[in-house]
C-alpha cells in the first residue's frame, strides 16, 4: 500500500484561553495546502482515502486534498502520539491497490515515521516535518520503505 504521512499546513499561533485543537489555518497555510494539492495533481498522486486528525487545522488541510482523494475520514488516533492502536488502524487499511494519506501533527508524525521505518520512536528527530511536509512510504505488514519526501520548499517549485 502507498502510505502518505502529512503534517498540517501553517496554522494560527496558540492563544491563551483557546484550545489547541481549535487553531485554524492561516492564509499562508491555506495557500500551502492548495499548492500541495496542485503538486500532487501534477505528480498524478491520488489517494483512496485521506484520514485526518479531528483538530481543525488538520481537517482543513485534509479538505484541501479532496480533489485528489476518493474519501475523507476523521480519526482521533491522529491527535495523539502513535501507538499500537494506530498501527493496527493502518494495517487494517492495508491493500495493495490502496493509497492512504494520514494528516496529523508534530511531533507525532515524526514519531510515526520512525516507528514505521525503524521499529521505534527513538529516531523521530531524523524525520523533519515542516508544516505541510509529505512523506511517501511503501507499506506492508512486514516492512515499510521510504519512497520520497515532498517538503514545502519543493512544493513551491511546482507552482
Amino acid at each position: 500500500m502507498e502510505l502518505f504521512l502529512l503534517r498540517h499546513a501553517h496554522a494560527e499561533d496558540l492563544e491563551l484561553g483557546h484550545a489547541d485543537a481549535d487553531r485554524k489555518l492561516t492564509l499562508k497555510g491555506q495557500e500551502q495546502a492548495k499548492l500541495l494539492r496542485k503538486s500532487l495533481q501534477q505528480l498524478d498522486v491520488h489517494f483512496s482515502t485521506v484520514i485526518s486528525s479531528p483538530w481543525r487545522r488538520a481537517r482543513q488541510t485534509a479538505s484541501a486534498l479532496e480533489a485528489v482523494a476518493d474519501h475523507l475520514e476523521i480519526s482521533d488516533l491522529l491527535a495523539a502520539p502513535p501507538d499500537q492502536a494506530l498501527l493496527r488502524f493502518i494495517a487494517d487499511h492495508d491493500n495493495k491497490n490502496a493509497s492512504l494519506a494520514l494528516v496529523g501533527h508534530q511531533p507525532w508524525m515524526s514519531q510515526l515515521t520512525s516507528l514505521l521505518l525503524l521499529g521505534d520512536t527513538n529516531q523521530a528527530h531524523a524525520f523533519e516535518y515542516k508544516k505541510c511536509s509529505l512523506y511517501a512510504l511503501e507499506y506492508s505488514a512486514n516492512q515499510c520503505f521510504l519512497r520520497f519526501v515532498l517538503p514545502p520548499a519543493l512544493v513551491r517549485r511546482f507552482s
